[in-house]
């Protein structure tokens, strides 16, 4: 009753998430953040759900300035691609990159799971979007992926994936390195 209770709290609210976003009902508070540090950070609180499941997390960092984006946001839409890594992975390790790339930030979340047919890809980020529902091994609202896309958008940034079934997932996106026009 709990989990399912859980399950749909999570669904509740990303149906709302959408809603707001599609309705432009959602404002972006733009503030000069370190995304070396937010990395870090969660990296450190991701690391205990892979720990339990014996699989590694590694993070390489490159030399990165600081960038403006919505602090809460981004922190969302890294937890909900290192989430989903650790979730679809069984074995061996999930990478986590961060480059800065010309004007804009790069982050890559690589990882060793079960990958995704590539006839699911074109699909991945539409709302309510899995890959097998038929398999009830992976508790999934289908809607991660899409709200993390249009956060991403949101925030003039770019997302895409790379994968092979058997072997893995990369999820790469993009950010601009702007300043925010007003730092809170």
């Amino acid at each position: 009753i709990k989990r399912n209770k859980d399950q749909l709290q999570i669904l509740i609210g990303n149906i709302l998430e959408i809603a707001r976003i599609e309705a432009n009902r959602f404002e972006l508070n733009y503030t000069l953040v370190n995304p070396s540090k937010i990395l870090k950070d969660l990296k450190g609180n991701l690391e205990i759900l892979c720990k339990k499941k014996g699989i590694a997390i590694n993070l390489k960092l490159g030399i990165l300035p600081s960038i403006g984006v919505d602090e809460m946001r981004f922190r969302e839409i890294i937890t909900n691609l290192i989430s989903n890594a650790i979730k679809y992975t069984e074995k061996g390790a999930i990478t986590i990159e961060a480059q800065k790339k010309e004007k804009n930030i790069e982050i890559v979340i690589k990882d060793t799971g079960i990958g995704i047919p590539k006839e699911k890809i074109k699909d991945l980020f539409k709302e309510f979007s899995q890959i097998d529902r038929t398999k009830s091994t992976f508790d999934s609202t289908g809607l991660g992926l899409s709200i993390t896309k249009k956060l991403i958008e949101a925030m003039k940034g770019s997302i895409k994936v790379e994968s092979e079934l058997g072997k893995g997932s990369t999820f790469t996106f993009v950010l601009p390195i702007k300043k925010p026009l007003k730092i809170k």
